[in-house]
């Protein structure tokens, strides 16, 4: 790793240092909270933003991700169709919904959402972690958490396929795959998208 003027080279990209300041922590209300933004120059994807911030007195973290330069809403379909495809990398916005329809998971923007820089493969451990979490969960149907354990590390491990589908409301998320299908959309068409989702929820 080497630093130069702010410059860190990070595997592949370049990582800069945009600025740093402290700003009101939204939880505790105290001038605590210390934020920091990079600018992330990824090979094939472009320039990413990265911003970071952590609360000095309760703690409270955030983390986000966005392509530099954004476009209009988009949708985004990759079909996992082999181990390989599992190194593909995705960078999520906090304000972005990913599915996976045939995992039965759906990971939805919210206050707490964080966005991130990973591979498919990081998305489904971050979903593992979540899974083993929730199973221990008393009011939870243990059999059906199992099951869907065991379909997360089938699919890490290469053994069953699945789509990712990215929906994003501000155009800011990026995939380093051309074997992804990339749809922008109108307003009127995300909103529809996302009430199909809400539908499907309910079925």
């Amino acid at each position: 790793m080497n630093n130069n003027n702010n410059n860190v080279d990070v595997g592949t990209g370049t990582l800069k240092e945009l600025y740093r300041t402290t700003i009101e922590c939204p939880v505790c209300r105290t001038n605590s909270l210390e934020y920091a933004e990079y600018l992330y120059d990824v090979p094939r994807i472009g320039k990413i933003v990265l911003s970071t911030g952590k609360c000095k007195k309760c703690g409270f973290k955030t983390n986000d991700a966005r392509i530099l330069e954004a476009t209009k809403p988009k949708k985004i379909i990759i079909h996992v169709t082999s181990p390989n495809d599992l190194n593909i990398l995705i960078v999520r916005s906090s304000s972005t919904r990913v599915i996976l329809p045939e995992l039965g998971i759906d990971i939805k923007p919210g206050p707490a959402s964080q966005g991130y820089i990973t591979t498919i493969e990081g998305v489904l451990h971050r979903v593992k972690e979540v899974l083993e979490s929730v199973c221990t969960y008393e009011e939870v149907n243990k059999e059906a958490c199992e099951k869907r354990l065991e379909e997360v590390e089938e699919a890490i491990n290469g053994k069953k396929s699945f789509r990712l589908i990215m929906l994003d409301p501000e155009g800011v998320g990026a995939v380093d795959t051309d074997k992804a299908v990339i749809k922008e959309l109108k307003r009127d068409e995300y909103e529809k998208e996302l009430e199909f989702f809400m539908e499907e929820e309910k079925s």
